[in-house]
């Protein structure tokens, strides 16, 4: 697993269960419809992403698969 923070503070597009989200990563969100929190599961996981990346995160409600569309 890549630790790097890398993608902190840009906007990453991904899709999680069938449906594409833009959203800002950052230390403390301020707008939960545009921004995900680094430290959440699928924040951790993207830290270090790079587009194309196919990831197995494991949530609350069991393991989800992130696609990488974009880094901004």
């Amino acid at each position: 697993m890549r630790l790097a923070a890398s993608n902190v503070g840009r906007v990453v597009r991904f899709r999680l269960e069938g449906v594409d989200l833009g959203m800002r990563l950052v230390h403390v969100v301020e707008d939960v419809a545009t921004e995900l929190n680094v430290e959440s599961p699928v924040g951790r996981a993207l830290r270090g992403a790079r587009v194309g990346d196919s990831l197995t995160v494991r949530a609350p409600g069991g393991n989800v698969v992130v696609k990488v569309l974009e880094v901004n």
